[in-house]
C-alpha cells in the first residue's frame, strides 16, 4: 500500500472509529494519507495517535 487519497475524512469513513482504524492500518504498512481539504494527515497528529493506540492492536504512539 502506498497510501490513501480521499476528498475529506468523512468520505474516507463516516464513523470516527473506522477513520482512525483505516489511517492506523495505512501508517502501519508505511503508507501516507492525503485529504483534499486538509493535505497530508500525519501519523504524529496527537489526537489521532491517542485514539489509534487504544483502538488498533500493535499500533504505537509517535
Amino acid at each position: 500500500m502506498h497510501g490513501i487519497v480521499a476528498p475529506n475524512l468523512d468520505r474516507l469513513a463516516r464513523e470516527l472509529v473506522v477513520q482512525e482504524a483505516a489511517l492506523a492500518q495505512c501508517w502501519k504498512h508505511g503508507g501516507r494519507a492525503f485529504m483534499a481539504d486538509q493535505g497530508e494527515i500525519l501519523p504524529d497528529d496527537q489526537a489521532i495517535a491517542e485514539v489509534t493506540s487504544l483502538l488498533v492492536p500493535g499500533s504505537t504512539r509517535r
